[in-house]
């Protein structure tokens, strides 16, 4: 069986890049080789301008860094020292118990789990604040690879905004030459391929823009897509106060993309912290 090689190891037992086969990336590269399509007809086919090929190129070429990294980045394990059969349980302090006061369990990977860590069941191994399991990443998305997919999802949903503001004009121009007489094959291809290619733009503009947007709420919150679903009417009731972790709205930004401001829009490892110990909040 075709696996990808992925360097990192899950939860105990240790887990390896068998748990990933090589055609569970094919929505992986569907969307990334969505991106370049539209990308190369906007360049080739729109004209626009120079400055704006570069910014679309730009936009294009950051996001499938970033998707690149948060694909192949290791989202966090559960350490060895937390197994169930390693740990001194006397020394794990965690500020999330079970209701009667016990710590967490996970009995599929024999480890005690840390603050804001959760089980993937489609990645079968425990994932350090786990948001989601992203399907198009065919990853986990958690501690470590956090930032790269918020700059995935931003790039690629300012890239496919920025294709239709600019590209708009060529898109109903390429209408009026499908109607043409005699605008040969040559012309009629490239006017479908651009047709095509501006939709696809603008199915990813609006499916991605109120995701990032939600995003964007999550993380200045200090807070993730499990922890929102799981205390969403405690939050509705209690506000900030529900969440133990907030920080306030700029040091949970900068929990997620470090102290260096000139590193925040690069798919490169700032996040702060070691996925397992939290501060708390000022709220609570």
């Amino acid at each position: 069986k075709a696996t990808v090689s992925v360097l990192y190891c899950a939860s105990m037992p240790c887990k390896s890049d068998e748990s990933r086969p090589l055609w569970t990336f094919i929505p992986v590269f569907f969307v990334g080789g969505l991106q370049i399509w539209v990308v190369a007809s906007y360049v080739l086919f729109a004209n626009t301008s120079h400055i704006n090929n570069m910014v679309v190129v730009f936009c294009s070429t950051i996001g499938l860094v970033s998707m690149t990294r948060a694909v192949m980045t290791d989202p966090g394990h559960v350490p060895v020292s937390w197994g169930l059969t390693t740990a001194n349980k006397a020394d794990i302090r965690t500020l999330e118990k079970k209701t009667n006061k016990e710590l967490r369990v996970c009995r599929r990977c024999q480890v005690f789990k840390p603050d804001r860590s959760h089980h993937c069941s489609s990645c079968d191994r425990c994932v350090l604040k786990m948001d989601h399991h992203c399907p198009w990443l065919n990853n986990c998305v958690g501690f470590q690879n956090h930032k790269f997919f918020l700059l995935f999802v931003f790039y690629t949903a300012v890239g496919a905004g920025y294709v239709i503001s600019t590209g708009s004009t060529v898109f109903m121009a390429s209408f009026t030459l499908l109607s043409a007489p005699g605008g040969g094959f040559e012309n009629i291809a490239s006017a479908t391929n651009y047709i095509f290619s501006y939709c696809t733009a603008f199915l990813f503009a609006c499916a991605l823009t109120p995701f990032l947007t939600f995003h964007i709420r999550l993380i200045t919150q200090n807070t993730t897509t499990i922890e929102f679903m799981e205390k969403a009417e405690k939050i509705r009731r209690l506000g900030r106060g529900a969440n133990i972790y907030d920080l306030g709205t700029v040091e949970n930004v900068v929990m997620i993309f470090g102290r260096k401001p000139a590193l925040w829009l690069f798919p490169v490892a700032s996040t702060l912290g070691n996925g397992v110990n939290w501060p708390t909040s000022s709220y609570v």
